[in-house]
């Protein structure tokens, strides 16, 4: 073979090979445009499985569906019965305790709370199961519970309040994400565990809730307690005693290494103090009114949320002790009067720390009945708004203005039963009256103002 022939030779197997590793190549970019076109078509799938769904704790439902849900500008709305149930709650028509079936009022139900719901009311009330019927707590709601097609519906504000949720709602793809209260706990509690603490090991619900809105009490292995959110960021630094959480009024009580308790709220993840950390125990008792009451060294007084004095601390007791009588709170009584006592003497004074009533009296109430003839103690008449006084072994009426309306000559005011109806009586003069018909014949005024926001459970 000469040179020549030998070049032709060697060109034909060089186009050959040339041939061969250009097929080659067409066909791995022809497989791999298959694979990335399976790709495609498998996320594809996957975009629209995750749009107009509702997950809950990141697992799809099919019990609730989006088109369930009502979407009115910025609001979303959902069947209050139907997502409760989903989320492990009862689900009650009527009023809570309350022996009814209507359908303009519900409640739900778990193992730590209870949640009501009323047509076109913007509040919700909650009762935590260990508390008495009147110590709910009421929560304003920027919109008001609907009635939808028979069905009543709470805007997503509402719903989040009511059943602890972390609500997350995707308006491109329809899809609500919702988190659960115990979901949220078990996240926060590896949050916790990355940075060698540990969620706050004497926290109850109330002071859970508060992982909601992103700050977890969490404490260290001294059992100091702080708060950070769910990036590890330090919030209060873990050097605390003790740190509790209220729902209600969105701050914290904070009790610090010497054991005096304050107030702290917290802003654009940074606390301020609302109350110093000065007394031995603080307790909210009006948050319309927006007052706590505080102790130190066995004395009481009253402390508004911007930290002011309403009162010195200048009184043995505030409040009486409600077991003894039918009444819905220790703290107010008629006309959002306070029971003060001091160097044994009681009075009445008002949420801006007036005395209304002079500090001159023996006893707030009568608590000397015979229960086996049906009576009942008895602290006040509420259709005259009037509040029973002892002085000198008698007792007298006076009204929610401090009006003396019957002298201290009465020796026994009690409600009975007796008939079938309760009833108020006084004793006076070996005679018994009527109380509310002895007022009336006598043309005592009615009670007409602070009654607003009552208890919607008051009997």
């Amino acid at each position: 073979m000469n040179l020549l022939d030998r070049n032709e030779n060697e060109k034909t197997i060089d186009l050959a090979k040339k041939s061969k590793l250009l097929l080659i190549s067409i066909g791995i970019v022809a497989l791999l445009s298959v694979f990335a076109l399976i790709i495609l078509m498998f996320l594809k799938e996957e975009a629209n499985n995750n749009k107009s769904i509702v997950k809950i704790n990141g697992q799809k439902t099919d019990k609730i569906k989006i088109e369930d849900l009502i979407v009115d500008g910025n609001t979303i709305y959902f069947p209050i019965k139907d997502i409760a149930k989903v989320i492990g709650y009862e689900v009650y028509n009527g009023e809570y305790k309350v022996t009814t079936e209507d359908t303009d009022k519900c409640y739900v139900k778990n193992n730590y709370e209870t949640a009501s719901f009323f047509e076109m009311s913007n509040e919700i009330y909650k009762l935590e199961v260990d508390k008495k019927d009147n110590e709910y707590k009421r929560y304003q709601i920027k919109n008001p519970v609907k009635n939808i097609n028979g069905k009543l519906y709470v805007s997503d504000e509402g719903l989040s309040i009511a059943c602890n949720l972390l609500l997350q709602y995707d308006e491109n793809d329809q899809r609500m994400e919702i988190y659960t209260l115990d979901n949220i706990e078990n996240q926060m509690a590896e949050v916790a565990k990355k940075f060698n603490l540990s969620l706050y090991s004497e926290q109850s619900i109330e002071d859970k809730k508060s992982m909601l809105k992103d700050w977890i009490i969490v404490e260290d292995e001294n059992k100091n307690c702080g708060i950070i959110n769910s990036n590890g960021n330090e919030i209060l630094g873990v050097k605390y005693k003790k740190i509790n959480y209220d729902e209600y009024t969105n701050f914290f009580t904070v009790t610090d290494a010497t054991g005096k308790m304050g107030v702290w709220r917290i802003e654009n993840n940074q606390p301020a103090i609302v109350i110093n950390n000065l007394y031995d125990t603080i307790n909210l008792i009006d948050k319309t009114n927006q007052l706590y009451e505080v102790s130190l060294n066995g004395k009481f007084g009253l402390v508004n949320f911007d930290g002011k004095n309403i009162t010195g601390m200048d009184y043995d007791k505030i409040g009486i002790d409600k077991s003894k009588y039918e009444i819905n709170n220790n703290y107010f009584i008629i006309d959002k009067l306070i029971p003060v006592q001091k160097s044994q003497k009681w009075g009445l004074i008002n949420t801006n720390g007036e005395i209304v009533i002079p500090i001159e009296y023996d006893q707030i109430g009568c608590d000397t009945v015979q229960r086996q003839l049906g009576q009942e103690n008895i602290i006040v008449i509420k259709e005259y708004g009037i509040i029973v006084l002892k002085k000198d072994n008698q007792y007298g009426l006076v009204n929610w203005k401090g009006r003396l309306i019957i002298d201290f000559v009465i020796s026994s005011i009690y409600y009975s039963n007796e008939t079938g109806e309760k009833r108020a009586y006084l004793e006076s003069a070996e005679k018994k009256y009527d109380i509310v018909q002895l007022l009336s014949d006598n043309g005592a005024e009615e009670y007409k103002t602070g009654n607003e926001g009552q208890n919607p459970w008051d009997f």
